[in-house]
């Protein structure tokens, strides 16, 4: 470390992390040592047998999470659709649903603008949401009951079940105010309850993306952002049957309460 680096270790599973406000530095086994620097900059050192896709799904994973905060953005493990002109995200742990979730959205004519990481940049009169790249990752469950062929679609990481999907339409450009956010949760039967600020809160703390890799200290800068976003945008609970068949009908549910609030 040299400079205006601050380094502090952590120790993540198989991982060992030095986290700055300008610089992060990680390694991972089997894949190699990276470095982000300023928002702008990801150098890598991969090893010699490191497979492509895992380099990839590390790189538009866990890495865009320093690189978009040094960027003064949020970074939240959520995926998002507009409905209108509007954003709207989902957050939850992973296997909840929540690509499913938009990829039904935009089967039924909604933009697609991020899956698994979303990007949002806080400010005093909104919130913007910027779209992601163009892909989905996807159980063959759910790509079968979307009506696509899981078959010819590249695993998403070695032996993780998930395959990528690339829609044919590329994601749209510029940015999107964000209108509402949910927590997915599995429930008994589909329904939404609001949260207060203080609930949605912790949800943004909860659901920030790699919140492992930040140290303290940058925990408490992004503090104000999640306070501002927690008492400027509504947020919900969605809760959905663990099954396929309630997904379409929660697509209808949160469509009917935007167009309530609009």
């Amino acid at each position: 470390p040299s400079g205006n680096d601050s380094f502090v270790g952590c120790v993540y599973r198989k991982a060992i992390l030095w986290k700055g406000m300008t610089s992060a530095c990680t390694w991972s086994k089997g894949i190699g040592a990276f470095r982000v620097r300023r928002g702008c900059e990801i150098v890598a050192d991969l090893d010699p047998g490191a497979e492509e896709a895992l380099v990839r799904a590390w790189v538009l994973g866990p890495l865009m999470s320093p690189l978009l905060q040094q960027r003064g953005l949020l970074a939240l493990h959520a995926s998002a659709v507009a409905v209108g002109s509007e954003a709207v995200v989902f957050l939850g742990r992973s296997g909840q649903g929540k690509s499913t979730l938009a990829a039904f959205f935009r089967q039924q004519g909604h933009l697609l603008l991020s899956d698994d990481v979303t990007a949002l940049k806080v400010g005093r009169k909104s919130t913007r949401l910027f779209p992601a790249q163009p892909q989905l990752r996807l159980s063959p469950r759910s790509l079968i009951a979307l009506g696509i062929d899981p078959t010819p679609l590249p695993e998403a990481v070695p032996e993780c079940g998930k395959r990528v999907y690339r829609p044919p339409e590329a994601f749209p450009r510029g940015s999107f105010r964000l209108a509402r956010a949910y927590v997915l949760a599995e429930g008994p039967r589909l329904m939404i309850d609001p949260l207060d600020p203080s609930r949605a809160l912790l949800a943004l703390f909860n659901h920030s993306y790699r919140n492992w890799i930040s140290s303290p200290q940058e925990r408490a800068l992004r503090f104000p952002q999640y306070l501002h976003l927690a008492g400027s945008v509504p947020f919900g609970r969605l809760w959905v049957p663990r099954s396929l068949l309630a997904i379409p009908e929660a697509v209808r549910l949160v469509a009917k309460e935007l167009g309530r609030a609009a």
